[in-house]
């Protein structure tokens, strides 16, 4: 990670003693103008003192108070650099069941309820920064479309494909589709496991809250 750190930070205040400090030169090179007038004429001191120097003043003081800041920044210390960080996260899996049976292609919701099935779980991986995901369709039967990965590109172009076409058994089988998705979780990893399923039937022919108690007692949150 790159960055700018300063050993002592607390040495910064000194900076406020320049501006005082000029003020000081300041008000110093005016009074010594002033008690000059007193004693004749500008003019008449200027051929008088030939090798009297006003500039030169300014030029020396400019350096003192440069230096001042310099050993300031010295003192301060800043530091810039590289230096490796290492983190732990935990993250989430989350495996997305999609039912893609022919009543999912029913338009009474627009443009059908497959595309806005589609287009949530769109959004759901946009949002998901460094979390994996997973993706899981079912019918009559199911298939893992898209184990578990960090990939959310590869996700996203598999999930515009995703029709009735994707599965050859129609019916709305909840049931199989979480087995599918519980063996879509990898074994290995402290994560935590999501299972999000999308359909608009009811089930048919297999026990899904039974096979979701099992879920469950493998950390599997449905």
């Amino acid at each position: 990670m790159e960055g700018i750190r300063l050993e002592n930070p607390d040495f910064l205040y000194l900076f406020v003693l320049l501006p005082p400090a000029l003020l000081l030169f300041v008000a110093t090179r005016w009074r010594r103008r002033r008690d000059l007038r007193a004693f004749g004429r500008t003019d008449t001191l200027s051929r008088l003192m030939t090798r009297v120097s006003n500039r030169r003043p300014w030029i020396k003081f400019l350096f003192r108070l440069s230096a001042m800041a310099l050993l300031i920044m010295a003192a301060v210390n800043p530091q810039t650099g590289s230096r490796l960080e290492q983190a732990q996260r935990e993250g989430i899996d989350i495996v997305v069941a999609l039912d893609v049976s022919r009543s999912m292609m029913a338009e009474d919701i627009s443009p059908s309820r497959l595309e806005r099935a589609r287009l949530s779980v769109s959004r759901l991986i946009d949002g998901l920064g460094q979390d994996r995901v997973g993706l899981v369709v079912f019918a009559g039967s199911a298939v893992t479309q898209v184990p578990v990965t960090a990939d959310h590109r590869a996700a996203q172009m598999i999930l515009r494909t995703l029709g009735p076409h994707s599965i050859q058994t129609q019916g709305t089988a909840i049931g199989h589709a979480i087995e599918r998705a519980m063996a879509a979780f990898p074994a290995e990893g402290q994560n935590s496991k999501v299972l999000i399923v999308i359909s608009d039937g009811e089930n048919h022919g297999d026990d899904p809250v039974g096979i979701a108690r099992i879920a469950r007692q493998r950390g599997i949150t449905i």
